[in-house]
């Protein structure tokens, strides 16, 4: 299993194996006994991930490999990390083609808006 977190003030973070928490609904490839520890080979599909709660919300890529290949969960409901700069950045550009418009630079216009 590998984990990649996008919080928003700190660089991604990346998880392996046993760092990764949370609980998924999988779909198993033999009969399994409650409370039965599994490894990847007894399952073969993952229909569900939710992380920790520590992690819930925060943007992430998660994998899962087992018996049928890979499962990837991933959300970014959250937001892109550097949201808030790209924000920024497009009000520049907005500010920039108002003002090549109103002094009538239409190719600038363009490419800026």
């Amino acid at each position: 299993m590998f984990q990649v977190l996008f919080r928003d003030d700190a660089p991604p973070e990346a998880r392996l194996n046993a760092g990764i928490g949370g609980t998924l609904k999988a779909t198993a490839a033999r009969a399994i006994e409650a409370g039965e520890e599994v490894g990847p080979e007894d399952f073969t599909g993952i229909s569900e991930y939710v992380p920790r709660e520590e992690d819930r919300g925060v943007p992430h890529v998660t994998a899962f490999a087992h018996a049928g290949g890979w499962s990837i969960a991933f959300e970014f409901a959250g937001g892109h990390p550097k949201r808030h700069n790209f924000l920024t950045r497009a009000g520049e550009f907005a500010d920039t083609a108002s003002d090549a418009l109103s002094a009538g630079r239409l190719s600038a216009f363009l490419d800026t808006a």
